[in-house]
C-alpha cells in the first residue's frame, strides 16, 4: 500500500500502527518503513502514529494530524487497518477535511464495511478465508501432535476505491 500512496505522488506518508505486542502489527509497520525506504525516503518518526487496531486510535490520529504544521502533514495516512482508518476518515471529517481532496486514507483488511463508507476505502486485500482455513489446520495439526507445516505467507491485494488519490499541489 505504501508503494501504492508513492505511485500517485505522496512523499509524506503517516503510519497508524497496531498495538506494538502483536507481530502482524509491527510487520506491518516494517512494510510501510521497507516501501519508503525502498522508495528513496527517509523515515520521519513524526509520520508514525500510536494506533491500537481500533477506530478511537484512529480519531487520535486524525487529531494529531491536524495539529501538525501544514508544511509537515502528511498527504495520505496508511492505518495498519480498515478499523483505524474508519476512524481517521471520522475523526477529519469531524474537523472539516475531505478525504481524499485534502488528504488521502487507506487501511489493510479489506473489511466489507470497507465499501460502504464515505468515500469507499482504499485498502489492503486479506483473504480471510484461507487464512481461517490455514489457521484452522495449523490448530488441528498442533491438538494432534502433528508436524505443524511451515508458516505460510498469504497474498495480498491492493483494493483501490475512493479514499486516495493523488497528492493535491499547491
Amino acid at each position: 500500500m505504501t508503494t501504492r500512496l508513492l505511485e500517485l505522488g505522496h512523499q509524506r506518508i503517516a503510519f497508524v500502527t497496531g498495538p506494538s505486542n502483536l507481530t502482524v502489527a509491527n510487520v506491518r509497520l516494517q512494510g510501510y518503513m521497507a516501501a519508503l525506504v525502498e522508495g528513496g525516503l527517509s523515515l520521519n518518526p513524526q509520520m508514525i502514529l500510536t494506533g491500537n487496531f481500533d477506530q478511537e486510535s484512529g480519531e487520535r490520529a486524525a487529531h494529531d494530524i491536524a495539529q501538525m504544521a501544514p508544511e509537515e502533514r502528511p498527504t495520505a495516512v496508511f492505518a495498519a487497518n480498515d478499523e483505524t482508518a474508519f476512524g481517521v476518515m471520522l475523526g477529519l471529517g469531524k474537523m472539516g477535511w475531505r478525504v481524499p481532496d485534502d488528504i488521502s486514507v487507506c487501511g489493510f483488511g479489506d473489511l466489507p464495511m470497507a465499501q460502504i463508507v464515505s468515500p469507499p476505502l482504499t485498502t489492503v486485500h486479506i483473504p480471510l478465508r484461507q487464512l481461517g482455513r490455514t489457521g484452522a489446520l495449523r490448530l488441528l495439526a498442533a491438538l494432534r501432535n502433528e508436524e505443524i507445516p511451515p508458516l505460510e505467507v498469504l497474498s495480498t491485494s491492493v483494493v483501490e476505491r475512493s479514499s486516495t488519490a493523488a497528492p493535491h499541489r499547491t
